[in-house]
């Protein structure tokens, strides 16, 4: 074998060594969103970082009720969560345009943002994204149950009408994942 092949041939080995231990940074806990368990999308590094959502972050902090990531430039994001059992539940911020209705000022409309969308009657029913039926209750403390017609565990999101807006924060369910 030539020196030239020989030395092809190690660096392809130390470049496939690299991807699969992924640069050597090593996860202490990491969560998957239950309906996609295969991919992690929040982690903390033994370094200190972490990771949600593909987005890095240099510092995280995880209290009781709350996770604070810190960017490169300082700006901290900090998502509410719970715990229940298995299941960390990861409050995210969403925010819909009204799209269809009387009164941008009052929940019942048609709200969108993107592909996602939510329907309210005032009968008290909703559907979401265009296939989830269900029936809906406002709670005093700013929160909205959805009692959905699918086997769905019912789910309750806060929320808040700003400007023609619906911000919902919807608590997205992860569950442990085995750290690499």
């Amino acid at each position: 074998m030539s020196f030239k092949r020989a030395l092809a041939l190690l660096c392809t080995v130390v470049i496939g060594c690299v991807a699969l231990t992924g640069c050597g940074k090593k996860a202490t806990e990491q969560w998957a969103y239950i309906h996609d368990t295969e991919n992690p999308a929040l982690c903390f590094y033994e370094d200190g970082t972490a990771s949600f959502n593909k987005a890095k972050y240099t510092s995280y902090e995880v209290t009781d009720t709350k996770i604070r990531l810190t960017d490169k430039d300082g700006k901290v994001t900090e998502y509410e969560y719970y715990d229940d059992g298995a299941t960390r539940y990861v409050y995210d911020d969403k925010t819909y345009d009204y799209s269809m209705g009387e009164d941008s000022s009052q929940l019942i409309g048609v709200w969108t943002s993107g592909e996602s969308s939510y329907q309210f009657t005032d009968k008290g029913t909703f559907m979401e994204d265009g296939v989830f039926p269900g029936y809906y209750r406002v709670q005093e403390d700013g929160t909205i149950r959805l009692i959905y017609n699918d086997p769905f565990q019912d789910t309750i999101l806060k929320y808040r009408l700003e400007g023609g807006k619906l911000i919902v924060n919807y608590p997205w369910p992860m569950v442990k994942t085995e750290a690499k």
